[in-house]
């Protein structure tokens, strides 16, 4: 098979060694940032801190992390003030409130110019309640993606309601047009599970896109069709699509799937076997190489809390 540009590379939500914190050291401080767009289900956040994560090691990364939907507050509810909330979600760096009734973005900047690298914000804007952490506007995210020192900036741009998969609305998902790096998240719980509330999102609209009626099984043919969709809602040339809830899957299962995927979405692609053989007595780690920032193509990544990070032969 030759597919031109696509590779297969596994991530984990387990926590990331530091052999990749090296990697990030030739990025340029002047340069502009890289914009991540998250769209999808049954794993946005996860995959955002585990981003973070990898590209977060090293001595001078700057990288702001926010939303344009909605995300899990980060404090205590109903706390006036921020005290973290030990069992949510593990937001890292430091999170800066920011209401834009008050705050315009000048001035925010400004408190950003002033900061030390390396700089890691989570940029929460509440709601008039204080119990979510709603969206920015993508005019705004356009405007922080240009921000001197900046090199990456991460949003999460879909909601799914926690669910293995979603068909989108006509609103969604809330992309702002700097984004050069488009992720496309899919749960892989959605194979087997019925068009039906409680089990995907907007069960109506996916048995429209699907052509079937509802309380219909998502099988292959169907789970494939909406990670391709998912990959058209992304305008981005460069495109990452994670297969995530891996747990207790096979690799040559995943690796068939990953074809499968790239087949239907009709790109040129290709699969890329490692040089190397895994070896799965040292700790495996998330090889940034496997995902070329700067240059266009399709990535198919795996995303499990169990089998760790590793980059999937075929």
């Amino acid at each position: 098979m030759a597919w031109p540009g696509v590779k297969i590379v596994a991530l984990s939500s387990e926590p990331l060694g530091v052999k990749v914190r090296s990697v990030f050291l030739c990025l340029e401080t002047d340069r502009l940032a890289h914009c991540v767009e998250i769209i999808g289900s049954g794993g946005k956040t996860s995959f955002m801190l585990n981003f973070i994560k990898a590209f977060g090691g090293g001595d001078r990364v700057n990288i702001i992390y926010t939303t344009s939907t909605h995300l899990a507050w980060p404090w205590k509810a109903g706390s006036s003030g921020p005290e973290r909330d030990e069992g949510g979600v593990p937001y890292p760096g430091e999170l800066i409130e920011w209401c834009s009734d008050f705050d315009d973005l000048p001035t925010l900047q400004e408190r950003w110019s002033r900061s030390r690298s390396p700089r890691l914000w989570g940029l929460v804007r509440p709601n008039s309640e204080r119990s979510k952490w709603v969206g920015l506007s993508p005019d705004d995210l356009d405007s922080i993606g240009t921000w001197r020192g900046l090199d990456f900036l991460v949003v999460e741009a879909d909601g799914s309601r926690q669910l293995p998969v979603k068909a989108h609305a006509c609103h969604e998902p809330v992309l702002y047009s700097r984004a050069d790096l488009g992720v496309a998240v899919i749960g892989l719980k959605g194979l087997r599970r019925r068009i039906r509330e409680g089990e995907v999102h907007r069960p109506q609209l996916m048995a429209q896109f699907l052509e079937c009626p509802l309380d219909t099984v998502i099988g292959p043919e169907e789970f494939v069709r909406l990670a391709c969709a998912y990959l058209n809602k992304l305008p981005t040339e460069k495109k990452l699509l994670v297969l995530s809830q891996a747990e207790g899957w096979k690799e040559g299962a995943l690796q068939n799937l990953g074809v499968s995927i790239c087949n239907c979405y009709g790109q040129s692609t290709r699969l890329v076997t490692p040089s190397k053989g895994i070896d799965t007595s040292e700790p495996l780690t998330f090889d940034l190489s496997a995902w070329n920032l700067d240059e266009a193509g399709l990535t198919v990544a795996i995303q499990s809390k169990i089998f760790g990070c590793r980059l999937l032969s075929c």
